[in-house]
């Protein structure tokens, strides 16, 4: 074959395998974009048009130093920032041994054991010493009755005076049900979240016939005996120079509309002192007044527009916004951008570790607002700082991190103010927490079944959410002033109700303070 020939038939090979390459390449490049766009998040209009101009977004933004940015860009090695929870934190417990442990029950039963070989034969057997080991025993709940006999009686004398009769006590209710009684269905309901209906199966297990019925209506007049002690409490809390305001919604049914409203549980807290409930079936902004009418102080809550448009028109009233609603922000964030959503959880719970290791010192509130000045405002101006920049940086699309921006922008002036003071604290999670009994027990009741109902349980937990801020045995606590309330027939004396506060009560009864255990 001629030389020519044989370049001719090379050239037509390599051609053709050319095209053969660029057909596998183009297939290629088609399967590489068909992963692209399967592992794509969805693009928003901005992140398109951001695109179009073919911006490229870097998560950390240069503020003052290169070694700030340095940290920012291995933040997303590091694990996930977390802040303190709103309860303490569960340590690790000392191990204990039963008899000390449960050294304070009554003893009810006593098991000797002796060696056979000393019964058989005691006379050649000399006592040494003994091994003492304890078993807890559970007496199952069980029912009784009081007998309440009036003596009648006529005059001897007098044969025609009508006959006389022992006047009869005022007692919790006309009907069977004793303070007891009262009391146990109360703390079923609203301290072991039990519902009605399971508790009537139990009472007829008890041998008794205790119908719901009957015990709504208990739980109705319980709260009308407890009225004049909630309101005092009412009051006392509102005098406090430091309350917390939050709401959490509860469904209702009303009898007159098919279907299930939504109400609401207020609650205004004085931490370390009291909390009251009340109940509300909206959520409108006017409620605010009615709350707190009266108060004069430091007033915390979340963002909620009500809270901060009341501080604006009341000016004796200073607002104090919630970090740990600011952090929770920037962690919805970190799928949208990690670096940055890390960085801001970063410095929120540095403020954290330093109140944390303050409260571990037993620092006092004096102390406590030097060392916020010094230590905890430079990590807020540092967050500020951040802040600032993320705000002007256009390259940042509009999404869960930008939001968290904006809230902790908008809100910064309520937020520095914690730092001001010496005896707030940085959130709102304490009052969150005393929330947790009602969402626990609607689990189980699922919604109140009249609006007025609403209020009576509100009296409930307000009063067991302040015997447990005292450490108060609920149940020796309701059964001792329910008794002392009773005879007074709702028109107790101020001096009693003082004594009856729970913070008093626990300090004339010592020996009644419970030590629940820590959450996790």
């Amino acid at each position: 074959m001629p030389a020519a020939e044989k370049i001719r038939e090379e050239n037509r090979s390599l051609k053709g395998r050319v095209r053969e390459l660029e057909g596998l390449i183009s297939n290629l490049e088609l399967k590489v974009r068909a992963l692209e766009l399967a592992k794509a998040r969805p693009q928003k209009p901005d992140d398109e048009r951001q695109c179009l101009l073919e911006i490229r977004h870097t998560e950390s933004v240069r503020i003052d130093h290169d070694d700030e940015v340095d940290e920012a860009e291995g933040q997303s090695e590091r694990p996930e920032p977390k802040i303190p929870s709103s309860t303490t934190k569960r340590k690790k417990k000392k191990r204990i041994a039963p008899a000390e442990k449960f050294g304070h029950l009554p003893v009810s039963e006593e098991v000797v054991l002796i060696p056979d070989d000393v019964r058989d034969n005691p006379d050649g057997w000399k006592e040494i010493g003994e091994t003492v080991t304890h078993e807890v025993l559970v007496h199952p709940t069980r029912l009784s009755r009081r007998r309440i006999v009036q003596k009648k009686f006529v005059s001897r004398s007098d044969r025609d005076a009508a006959p006389i009769i022992a006047k009869a006590p005022i007692r919790f209710s006309s009907s069977y049900v004793s303070t007891s009684l009262a009391v146990y269905i109360v703390l079923n309901k609203y301290l072991e979240h039990g519902a009605l209906h399971r508790l009537e199966r139990k009472f007829v297990r008890l041998g008794a016939d205790i119908t719901r019925q009957c015990q709504s209506d208990v739980v109705e007049r319980f709260s009308m005996w407890m009225r004049p002690l909630y309101e005092l409490i009412e009051r006392k809390t509102k005098k406090s120079a430091y309350l917390q305001i939050d709401e959490t919604f509860i469904k209702y049914i009303n009898g007159r509309k098919p279907g299930a409203g939504q109400g609401y549980f207020w609650a205004i807290h004085s931490p370390g002192r009291s909390m009251v409930l009340k109940w509300i079936d909206n959520r409108r902004h006017e409620n605010v007044d009615h709350l707190i009418c009266g108060f004069n102080g430091i007033l915390q809550s979340d963002a909620y527009a009500a809270y901060t448009n009341y501080a604006q028109a009341h000016p004796e009233i200073t607002l104090l916004a919630c970090w740990a609603h600011t952090f929770r922000k920037f962690r919805e964030a970190i799928t949208a951008e990690p670096n940055a959503a890390k960085m801001m959880m970063r410095l929120i719970a540095d403020l954290y570790d330093l109140e944390e290791k303050w409260d571990q010192l037993g620092v006092s509130d004096s102390a406590r607002q030097i060392l916020r000045t010094t230590e905890s405002k430079p990590i807020a101006s540092k967050i500020k700082a951040r802040l600032d920049a993320y705000a002007v940086d256009m390259t940042i699309p509009r999404n869960e991190f930008r939001e968290a921006v904006g809230y902790a922008a908008k809100n910064w002036s309520a937020l520095s103010r914690c730092l001001d003071y010496g005896h707030t604290r940085l959130d709102t999670n304490l009052l969150e927490s005393k929330f947790r009994p009602t969402k626990i027990g609607a689990k189980n009741w699922m919604f109140i079944g009249h609006p007025e109902a609403g209020e009576k349980s509100a009296v409930a937990y307000t009063l067991l959410n302040c015997c447990r801020i005292h450490q108060v045995d609920p149940q020796a606590y309701l059964l001792d002033i329910l008794d002392k309330l009773v005879p007074y027939d709702r028109n107790p004396p101020e001096d009693l109700l003082e004594a009856l506060l729970p913070e008093n009560w626990i300090q004339a009864n010592p020996d009644r303070i419970i030590k629940e255990p820590a959450q996790a």
